[in-house]
């Protein structure tokens, strides 16, 4: 799930469902279990990932709360048509990443309402532990309340065409 790629329409109605697909490097884990294996575009890991990397880093392992991250990359994505941590270098991108500062471009974000920006925010806390979980994302207000708010949102995505989707 760490491409756009990987994002497939069902079909080309207005109101069609989001699918998210290749799942080949996945598998079932439980609550607390921890994964350790370095896997996934950059983009779109999670900081609990990325620091893997680092021989000095005390963390060991990583939880499911990393694909929290990826989706708000992938709804950061979908509102936007443009990945939040972009840089030339791999190096910077991780630092981005590690450092979580996320920007919501006013000339790109003006119609995302701050409910969405509330729950990118949310999926995109670089500590896991205070990363929502898929269970409250699922009862964020922006879910649950604002279907229309949803559609437009969508709908202004795809009248503008960014770059990520030409």
């Amino acid at each position: 799930m760490h491409n756009p790629e990987n994002i497939m329409l069902v079909n080309s109605k207005d109101d069609t469902s989001i699918k998210i697909c290749d799942f080949g490097l996945s598998r079932f884990t439980s609550e607390k279990e921890k994964m350790s294996t370095f896997v996934g575009t950059l983009q779109y890991l999670a900081p609990e990932i990325i620091v893997q990397l680092y021989p000095e880093s005390i963390a060991k392992g990583y939880t499911k709360a990393c694909d929290l991250w990826s989706c708000g990359i992938i709804l950061y994505v979908l509102l936007s048509g443009y990945i939040p941590f972009t840089s030339l270098k791999q190096t910077m991108i991780m630092k981005q990443i590690l450092e979580g500062d996320i920007d919501f471009p006013p000339d790109i974000f003006s119609n995302v309402s701050i409910a969405a920006r509330n729950l990118i925010r949310r999926m995109l806390t670089v500590d896991p532990l205070h990363r929502i979980t898929a269970e409250e994302a699922l009862q964020h207000p922006w879910i649950l309340g604002q279907s229309e708010k949803i559609k437009d949102e969508m709908q202004d995505v795809w009248t503008k065409k960014p770059k990520l989707f030409k």
